[in-house]
């Protein structure tokens, strides 16, 4: 961030010696792909965090998009549900937060009409995404349990476990 704060400084200079380099820049802006690249670089659109777990989906380790969702009859989107700072958990099908989790991740069953597919998302509260799936299957839960241990530490083990 540094780097490209310091770059936009040094462009937005008066020095005429630059101006060849301003207009190369406002050629190269123009492409998409690198217009894209610069937004997201400028941004931080581009960071990604390693997941510490298996997928490939574009989603995984970065910002997750800002979804429409239906939760009940309600409709809401990933911006309203993190606006408490907390871990969110969306999941519809058969993904359920594992035991020991309910203290510390909010849980919607929620249908996302732009994305079908999704059946459940662990989104970390600075917006990226911790976990996906688009599947049904039950691996994927042991992989919402070793996300959930990655970033969040370990679960609740009670009140019990909690005294003094």
């Amino acid at each position: 961030m540094l780097r490209t704060t310091r770059a936009q400084t040094l462009l937005a200079r008066r020095d005429p010696r630059l101006a060849p380099l301003r207009d190369l820049f406002t050629e190269l802006i123009g492409l998409a792909p690198v217009g894209t690249y610069l937004a997201e670089l400028i941004t931080g659109l581009d960071t990604r965090y390693d997941p510490k777990i298996p997928g490939t989906h574009p989603w995984l380790g970065r910002l997750t998009p800002n979804l429409e969702l239906t939760i009940g009859d309600e409709h809401t989107s990933i911006a309203e549900l993190l606006t408490p700072g907390r871990p969110v958990l969306l999941h519809h099908g058969s993904h359920t937060l594992p035991e020991g989790w309910a203290n510390n991740v909010d849980t919607y069953r929620a249908h996302c009409p732009a994305h079908p597919e999704l059946q459940g998302l662990l989104i970390r509260p600075d917006g990226h995404t911790a976990w996906i799936s688009t599947t049904p299957d039950p691996q994927s839960t042991v992989t919402l349990a070793t996300a959930l241990a990655t970033w969040f530490g370990p679960p609740d083990q009670g009140a019990a476990d909690r005294r003094c």
